[in-house]
């Protein structure tokens, strides 16, 4: 992480101001400590689209204008609303470009936004839709701030581990994911949920900690990996929900998740809503009036269905419904459906799109003595943890 390789090495003091801002101004895409380990930097995307945004330190900070390297040393502990401005970014009643970046100074305190502390640095851009804030730490300061949002700290330690290479693994698959929007991934269900600071617990950072480096494999390669909250019994062949084929990601039966809150579920949905969703998304629906499911896949999970509407009707994958719909309201496409007087009733088995790991079932797994690695094994057939020279 950026600021414990400064702490570490107590660089603040050794490099000259200047070239401590250049380095600061730049962060790289990796940077190096003394000892040659390298530290994989990950820009998360936190806020987007805000008039303002409240920016406060403890300790010592500083603002830096990306683009001219100008730089203004802010006092600690006071309250510092950043708004966009015609002229660049507004920082109190300094304006600058429409690039900034605050650094903390202060060996103990870290940056707050709206509140909530972060790690190491925070970028601010000025866009048209608003100030977006990014996040710019060290890879397993990340990961500190998501596994206790993926996954209870309170699972076993092994089901914690496993959690911890999977992230890491989606990670370096998904640098530069938001590069149009100038971060790599964002803090939400889209990428991997991400809290920061107040979130981090000490079980799960031991996870990170204890897996530091080590990713999934596939034949020598880096693996994709996927992971989702409960398979619901069976898990999803990747193609039945993306379409593409990875040998390592075959549905496998799991009989390890059957104590997730979510292993069965039901929803009453309303007609208009799901036309609301439906034409939110461009399929240009009338009023709907009826739902069929057309096929299913291997692992049970909805493969076509057809929505019959007022002006006419149309077919789509189940996954793109579900998405188009929403996640979180229709949970999973291992579902079935009854249609009442008003509303349609869904209902099904486990949560999430059912293909990689299975969160609940690794924690049934680790419950039952499985180790990280055997875990991950079972739900990624073939693959290998190794440690990672990134």
């Amino acid at each position: 992480m950026i600021k414990v390789i400064f702490k570490k090495y107590n660089l603040v003091k050794i490099f000259p101001a200047f070239f401590l801002l250049i380095w600061l101004v730049k962060v790289p895409a990796r940077v190096y400590s003394l000892s040659g380990t390298p530290e994989t930097i990950i820009k998360v995307g936190i806020l987007s689209g805000k008039k303002r945004v409240h920016i406060k330190s403890y300790g010592k900070l500083e603002v830096v204008n990306i683009n001219t390297l100008d730089f203004v040393r802010l006092k600690a502990g006071t309250d510092y609303m950043v708004e966009a401005a015609a002229e660049g970014i507004k920082v109190g009643d300094k304006i600058l470009g429409n690039e900034v970046r605050f650094v903390s100074l202060s060996r103990k305190e870290m940056l707050t936004v709206n509140g909530q502390r972060f790690r190491d640095t925070i970028m601010i851009k000025k866009t048209k839709e608003g100030l977006t804030a990014i996040n710019e730490l060290g890879l397993d300061g990340y990961l500190f701030g998501v596994l206790p949002v993926e996954v209870s700290p309170a699972w076993p330690i092994e089901s914690l581990k496993a959690q911890a290479v999977v992230s890491r693994t989606y990670v370096m698959n998904n640098l530069g994911k938001y590069k149009s929007k100038g971060y790599d991934l964002s803090s939400d269900i889209f990428s991997q949920m991400y809290k920061g600071v107040e979130v981090e617990n000490p079980k799960s950072n031991r996870a990170v900690s204890e897996t530091a480096g080590r990713v999934l494999t596939y034949n020598g390669n880096l693996a994709r990996a996927y992971f989702y909250s409960s398979c619901g019994g069976y898990t999803a062949e990747i193609k039945e929900v993306w379409g593409n084929d990875i040998l390592y990601m075959r549905g496998v039966t799991c009989p390890y998740c059957k104590d997730s809150p979510r292993y069965r579920w039901e929803k009453k949905i309303s007609p208009s809503l799901i036309k609301e969703k439906l034409n939110k998304k461009g399929y240009n629906v009338g009023e709907v009036e009826d739902i069929k499911f057309l096929s299913r896949t291997a692992s049970g999970r909805i493969k076509e269905m057809e929505i019959i509407h007022s002006a006419g009707k149309i077919s789509l994958r189940g996954h793109k419904f579900r998405m188009a719909v929403g996640p979180n309201i229709v949970m999973s496409t291992m579902m079935s459906i009854d249609r009442s007087k008003e509303n349609f009733l869904f209902y099904g088995r486990g949560w999430g799109h059912g293909a990689g790991m299975c969160q609940w079932g690794a924690k049934g797994q680790a419950e039952r003595g499985r180790s990280y690695k055997d875990i991950l094994e079972f739900y990624f057939p073939g693959t290998k943890v190794k440690k990672w020279a990134y």
